[in-house]
């Protein structure tokens, strides 16, 4: 389809596909992302220089997030904190929902923004335009090629400083200053390319904590593993690592829960025959495929032992509501950002034993978890409060070192703290 009829978020949808594939390098998933820029975004072209407003009372930064995820959303669960925390005598904060649809979550943004500005229907070049007349100094860029997010706005310099935030590799686009990462995310020695500067933060991840249920004490025998996450990040080879995993562990059951994507007679037996194939019988596998209310899906957690992470695309709110459950999380770290995420999270809250780094440590540190009941035990006790007090759940943390990098970012710029 994007051979026939082209189109920037089309072509977005091809990006974000690339990256469940674990066949595609680094490196073709950077020219790819260059290609979409070129095409989409005006690489290559000059652009006039743009006379930013200035000369507002106090000299605030204004920070301007453009976002379709202003909603119930996995983003909004990390972005909400980070916006209310904020530091509203140096900051103002603009908020630019690309409304696809509306509910609690987005009158709370709503009512955190000094400027609320809907952009559906919008050009991206009239949206610029706007951003540029509402004083925006550093326009953020809010998980940038993924659904209905506006990337190309940023092709015609919609603020003199630009940011991508929660993205899943880099934008493509040279008029993006910067990527928001941490050192688990991104090592010194990363692989991964960018055309962006990479700035480190302590964490990348804010999490909004549920409200709902606590965790119960660890089940007994038969161990019971799980995946919560998209069946579209379970590629062949993790169905054989945890195959490896089930046949290793006796009696032990695997739970598949995503949505309602389970109610599918073909899928369970396309996922029932690769178990099969590899000496595990497919009545060890639960289907849940009821969609439940998010209650109901975290009271679920509370019959799960262990939750296993899918590669190279990892887990990152379903990461988060296993450990707030008190479900210990095995992930298998890989080289770019969307195989690591998991790997931030399990970093910061001191179970760095828990991320493997190859196929056979996996499901070594899998079966090894299994097998020891005394762990699962204290960890189901203790992961909670391990959660609570780390940087996944300090927001006022979290926002004073983005503001950093922010201010940074100016500075790198234009040789001042802010206008």
């Amino acid at each position: 389809v994007q051979a026939l009829a082209p189109s920037a978020s089309l072509h977005s949808d091809l990006l974000f596909t690339l990256t469940y594939d674990d066949a595609t390098t680094n490196d073709a998933l950077f020219e790819e992302h260059r290609r979409w820029a070129r095409r989409y975004a005006g690489e290559g072209k000059s652009i006039p220089a743009k006379r930013w407003a200035r000369g507002r009372a106090g000299g605030k930064l204004r920070i301007g997030y453009l976002s379709a995820d202003l909603r119930d959303h996995p983003v909004a669960r990390s972005l909400i904190g980070l916006i209310e925390a904020h530091d509203r005598d140096r900051f103002d904060v603009l908020l630019y929902p690309e409304l696809t649809a509306q509910d609690d979550v987005t009158e709370r943004f709503r009512a955190l923004a000094d400027l609320w500005r809907p952009t559906q229907g919008v050009s991206d070049a009239a949206l610029a335009e706007l951003i540029r007349q509402d004083g925006v100094d550093v326009l953020v860029f809010v998980a940038p090629h993924t659904g209905a997010n506006r990337v190309s706005v940023a092709g015609p310099g919609a603020a003199p400083v630009q940011v991508s935030l929660y993205g899943l590799s880099t934008t493509g686009i040279t008029r993006i200053d910067a990527v928001l990462t941490d050192s688990v995310l991104h090592p010194a020695d990363t692989s991964e390319r960018f055309v962006e500067k990479l700035i480190r933060l302590p964490c990348l991840y804010l999490h909004e904590p549920p409200t709902e249920l606590s965790p119960t004490s660890t089940r007994g025998n038969p161990v019971v593993f799980a995946s919560y996450n998209n069946p579209a990040k379970h590629t062949p080879r993790v169905y054989r690592l945890w195959a490896r995993i089930l046949a290793d562990t006796p009696d032990s059951r695997l739970r598949l829960k995503y949505r309602g994507v389970y109610r599918t007679p073909s899928l369970r037996r396309r996922i029932g025959n690769i178990f099969e194939s590899n000496g595990v019988d497919s009545a060890r596998l639960d289907f849940i495929a009821d969609m439940e209310e998010r209650g109901d899906h975290l009271a679920g957690l509370r019959d799960v032992d262990i939750a296993l992470d899918p590669f190279p695309f990892n887990g990152c709110n379903t990461t988060f509501e296993a450990l707030w459950m008190g479900v210990p999380v095995v992930t298998l770290a890989g080289d770019r950002l969307l195989s690591r995420m998991s790997a931030s999270f399990l970093s910061q809250i001191g179970l760095s034993d828990l991320i493997a780094h190859d196929d056979d440590s996996y499901v070594a540190v899998a079966k090894a978890l299994a097998a020891d009941k005394a762990r699962r035990v204290a960890l189901r006790s203790q992961l909670r409060d391990r959660v609570i007090a780390s940087r996944l759940c300090d927001p006022a943390s979290y926002a004073r070192e983005i503001e950093g990098a922010y201010i940074e970012l100016w500075r790198d710029k234009f040789g001042v703290d802010g206008p």
